[in-house]
């Protein structure tokens, strides 16, 4: 959790599209980012179970993680 918080907070993706608790981040079930500064996204993204939707509109994006 610590560490996709930390991630979202240096990418400066805000609460409403990933919640910083621990209840609401793994109920989520759809997370759509827009973020040009994106370059890659943390590996613990891919443990959020509920998730079915993944948008991401990030044209610097280098790599996926192992766990998606």
């Amino acid at each position: 959790m610590k560490e996709l918080w930390a991630w979202a907070d240096k990418f400066k993706i805000s609460e409403e599209v990933l919640p910083r608790n621990q209840a609401n981040l793994l109920a989520l079930t759809d997370l759509s980012i827009d973020c040009s500064q994106l370059t890659n996204l943390p590996e613990g993204i891919g443990y959020l179970y509920n998730l079915t939707n993944l948008t991401l509109n990030c044209d610097t994006l280098e790599r996926l993680p192992e766990s998606i």
